[in-house]
This record gives structure tokens, C-alpha cells and sequence, in this order.
């Protein structure tokens, strides 16, 4: 399975632990990354809640003046995860009140907006003896539980996407890493039947490009000991079915995040890795007919993306880490460069980004388990 901290986030104890241990040492930049694109990318101060470690994974812009994010925050005296929600009011970044699970810890993945009093955060409650998925709502004025089908098994939501009021889809994993994609109807969220192709499936991002063209994708694995394989799953409106992905051969192949342009384009991005070896960035492109690997760069010895959204064909945006520090690139409808990033602390991490226009992106992770959310201000 992949390796990196993407991955981890699946195991909250285990994350939890491996943040702790982290050295409280600041340092700045990202000595290796290049600048390519008129514009810069700025850390904007963002506050922390309980005593414990603060993460950011999901991020959805709705306006200028309206942003989310959402994670997760602990306390060293219970040892358990509570939801994060921040908000961007166009001067600052605040905490919002979120609802928690009664027992065990909580936590949310991805956030997605359909409008400023319609916006959805996916995630899980996790408990010793197995767990249930999260799902929460802001209605305008109040962020509120949502229920949700009982698929047993340790469920976990990784990634949302919506299309409109009454038609959002979740996917995720459930069971012995199966896949797991739920579907809300403007009354209730269902689980729709999804394929699987090895014995563990995940499911770690979605995007659609209308009702009737959704992607969802991943990785597999055919056995304890196989590589993982990509994995893309499609929507043509009626049913979920596996698309054939493109694979670097004797890795393993793993993908975090999705975005999509048009039908004709969408694009993947991830790692790939040989057992015990540094990661490299993994990046695929939907033309239309099939998924192929897209060049793109790396820039230290473990070199990994978490995340795209895109402004147009031509303006992608991908973000990630390379050995802990904060790692940006972007596609200008050529090539995929390297933009300079800030770092914050010793151990750096960007897991989401959300685009409101070519100059005003921006990206949600964490740092020495503490928020970090950088904002690109473009020319």
C-alpha cells in the first residue's frame, strides 16, 4: 500500500503519534522548487483548536469571501481526533463549530460547496471496535450531522463532489478495503453499487464533469504482496464501471486526487514507488479515450501528489509534499513545472487546493501539527 502521508490518514492513532514526534524547529523555503508563473504563493495564518495536533485535508471555495476547509484537531486528554472546520471571510481565517460523533474519535477528509448556505463535509467516526461514516452539512447559519446508511466494516469518506442541490456523491472504503460510493438525492444519502478489482480497493477522489460524467478514482491491489495498480471508476449516469488506468511497471501506482476540465480532459495525480524506495509524482491524463502518464517533475528524493483542481485546460494545479517540504505544480498546457512554495516548520504537508479564478488558488495541509493554508496570488 502507498506509503506516504496521505495514506496514513487512513489510521488516526498511527498519524497521530508520527505528528507528536516531529521537532518543533521553524525554518522557511523550499530551496529546490522553481518559480515558473507570474504570481506568488503566501502562508495566510490560520488558527488551531484543542492541545494536540491540527490537520487540514479538503478544501472547497465558494467566493472570494467564502472558503472552507476542514480536519481534524486532537486532545492529549482524551487522545481522540474532533472535526476542524475553518472559514475564510475575505480578511481572515476562523474556526466554525462542528458537530462530533458521541463516541470515539472524528474526523472530516474533503468539504465541497454548492452554494454559501449548501456545503457538504465527508470524513469518519473511528472506534476501537469498528466505526461509521461522517457526514456533516452547513445550512447557512449551523453545521449539522447528517445520516448516513450503515455499510459496517470501518468506513471511511475521502473525497466529495457536487453537481447540484439534490446530487452530491462521496466515495471512499469500507469492509476489507472495498469500494465504498454514496449518493445524495436532496433526501437522503444511499449507497450506490460500485465495481472492485482487486482484493483491496480504494477510492480517494472525484470529480464531475456533469450528471452523467463523474470520475472517481484510486488504487487496487490483487494481493498482500502485488503492487498496487491504479484504479478509475465511471459514471455515465446509470452505473459505476472500471476504466483501465495507466500504470509505471514492477511500482506501485497510487492516486490521491482527481480533477476534470471536460469530458475530453480530466486529470489524476498520486505516487509511484518500488517497495521500500522514495516516492515519485504520478500524474495521468482522460483524453477522451483512454488514461495515459503525463510527465511531471520532482524536485527532492520522496516526491508525492495529493491533489488537483483545475482553472482551465491549459491552468492545472497540483499540490503534495517532497521530503517534508510543501511541493506546487502546475500545467500551462505543455508541461508540468515546479512553482515555489513556503514552508512553515521542519515537517511540511499540502493535501487539498481549490481554485476561485487563475489568480486567487488556494491550498490546505499542515505543519509540525499545526494548519497550513497558502493562498496564490497571481498577476
Amino acid at each position: 500500500m502507498q506509503r506516504n502521508v496521505y495514506r496514513l490518514r487512513r489510521s488516526p492513532f498511527l498519524y497521530v503519534f508520527i505528528i507528536v514526534m516531529v521537532t518543533f524547529v521553524l525554518r522557511t523555503g523550499a530551496v529546490h522548487a522553481l518559480s515558473r508563473s507570474a504570481g506568488t504563493w503566501n502562508i495566510v495564518p490560520s488558527p488551531n483548536a484543542g492541545d494536540g495536533p491540527n490537520n487540514l485535508y479538503g478544501i472547497t471555495s465558494i467566493a472570494p469571501n467564502d472558503i472552507w476547509a476542514v480536519g481534524s484537531y486532537q486532545k492529549h486528554s482524551s487522545g481522540l481526533l474532533y472535526t476542524l472546520i475553518e472559514h475564510w471571510d475575505g480578511t481572515k481565517w476562523s474556526i466554525v463549530h462542528s458537530p462530533n460523533q458521541q463516541h470515539g474519535g472524528n474526523l472530516l477528509r474533503a468539504v465541497a460547496a454548492v452554494s454559501t448556505n449548501d456545503v457538504w463535509a465527508v470524513g469518519n467516526n473511528y472506534r476501537r471496535h469498528g466505526g461509521r461514516l461522517l457526514i456533516e452539512h452547513w445550512d447557512g447559519s449551523q453545521w449539522s450531522i447528517v445520516k448516513t446508511p450503515d455499510v459496517g466494516g470501518n468506513p471511511v469518506l475521502d473525497a466529495i463532489t457536487v453537481i447540484s442541490t439534490d446530487d452530491v456523491w462521496a466515495v471512499g472504503s469500507y469492509g476489507r478495503s472495498q469500494t465504498l460510493i454514496l449518493h445524495w438525492d436532496g433526501s437522503q444519502w444511499r449507497v450506490v453499487k460500485s465495481p472492485n478489482k482487486g482484493l483491496f480497493d480504494f477510492l480517494n477522489g472525484i470529480a464531475a464533469v456533469s450528471a452523467n460524467d463523474i470520475w472517481a478514482t484510486g488504487e487496487y491491489e490483487q494481493g498482500p504482496n502485488s503492487n498496487d495498480r491504479t484504479l478509475f471508476e465511471h459514471w455515465d449516469g446509470s452505473q459505476w464501471s472500471i476504466v483501465q488506468g495507466a500504470n509505471h511497471k514492477g511500482y506501485n501506482n497510487d492516486l490521491n486526487g482527481i480533477a476534470a476540465v471536460s469530458s475530453t480532459q480530466v486529470w489524476a495525480v498520486g505516487d509511484y514507488f518500488v517497495n521500500s524506495s522514495p516516492s515519485q509524482t504520478l500524474v495521468e491524463q482522460w483524453n477522451g479515450q483512454q488514461w495515459q502518464i503525463v510527465k511531471s517533475p520532482n524536485t527532492g528524493s520522496n516526491d508525492f501528489l495529493n491533489a488537483v483542481t483545475a482553472v482551465s485546460s491549459t491552468d492545472i494545479w497540483a499540490v503534495g509534499s517532497y521530503d517534508a517540504y510543501t511541493l506546487i505544480e502546475q500545467w500551462d498546457g505543455q508541461q508540468w513545472q515546479i512553482v515555489s512554495s513556503p514552508n512553515a516548520g521542519s515537517s511540511n504537508v499540502l493535501r487539498a487546493i481549490t481554485a476561485i479564478s487563475s489568480t486567487d488558488i488556494w491550498a490546505a495541509g499542515t505543519y509540525d501539527g499545526h494548519t497550513l493554508i497558502e493562498q496564490w496570488s497571481g498577476a
